[in-house]
Parts: C-alpha cells; structure tokens; sequence
C-alpha cells in the first residue's frame, strides 16, 4: 500500500503500522493514566463492550504509552533467542495499586560497549469501559522496554543479591 506525498509515493507496511499502534495512547487512557504514579510508561487495557441484541459484545483494546518503549511478543521472542535473560518477579507499584510484576533482564551490545536492558512483561487488564474499573486479568501479554532508574536500580540490587548468595 501507498501514500502519496505530492508527486512522491510512501510505502506503508505492516510493521510501520504495528509499530505506530504499540506507540499509540487512546484518548482515554491518556485521561484516566497520566499523571498516575507509576514505574512503567506502558499499558494495555481490554474492553468487553455491552452485548448487543445478538448477546455479544465487541472487546477492543486500548494502549497507554507516553514516552514508553512497547514491543510486541515477535520482538521478545527474538530477543530471548539472541541474549541470556534473567526472569525475575517481585510485586509492585502500578495502576491498581500492587500487582506481581515479571522482569527480564540481559546484556545488549550497543556502540562499542554493552548495556542493561530490562523488559517487563504483563497482562492485559480486562477493564469495564464506563469508569475504567479493574475487572480481571486476561491471558493475553504485552512487553515494556523499561526506562524508570528505580527499575534499573531494583534489577541491579537483585543480581547482586543473587551473585553475593552464590558465592
């Protein structure tokens, strides 16, 4: 598919457009999200609309992600395969209050030297659309690069925990 600037065509791909939804943030959860305080600058939330005369109701998915890094399970994959990660859980601050967070970490190349990342993985919250209520978690996942130091600081403490235990 392409669009047209001016007399120039633009290709538009799929990944080009997976990638502008991941980065997106609906107007509602832009409301009801900014501001909270939290360690993580991306979420994804499930609607389950009202059923309709037929009995079903349409889900749709909303994304909150200011100034966040979301990738999508393809990327977490390929990343698994080409560096070590280390999983670790630990409940903690987010939208709701305390919920279990999972954590990987490795070793990425970047330049000429080699850097942390940290990438967590949640759920997909299933929410009621009218008051933007908590209502369970859905088996579905998303995945944040994370950015926040205190994260970066909590995965360093814990390897060096699990270092100065096994030595």
């Amino acid at each position: 598919m392409y669009l047209m600037d001016g007399s120039s065509q633009i290709m538009i791909s799929k990944a080009l457009n997976e990638s502008d939804r991941l980065s997106a943030c609906n107007r509602i959860t832009r409301k009801r999200c900014e501001g909270a305080d939290s360690l993580f600058n991306v979420y994804s939330f499930q609607t389950l609309e009202e059923p309709d005369a037929s009995g079903s109701g349409e889900e749709l998915l909303l994304r909150f992600n200011i100034g966040g890094i979301n990738i999508n399970e393809a990327a977490f994959q390929k990343l698994k395969q080409e560096i070590a990660l280390q999983a670790t859980s630990r409940e903690m601050r987010t939208l709701w209050d305390k919920e279990p967070v999972r954590l990987y970490t490795g070793v990425v190349p970047i330049g000429q030297g080699f850097r942390r990342i940290v990438v967590r993985e949640a759920r997909i919250a299933r929410i009621n659309s009218r008051d933007f209520g908590f209502k369970q978690w859905t088996d579905r996942k998303y995945y944040e690069v994370c950015t926040h130091p205190a994260i970066h600081e909590f995965v360093e403490s814990t390897l060096s925990a699990v270092a100065a235990g096994s030595s």
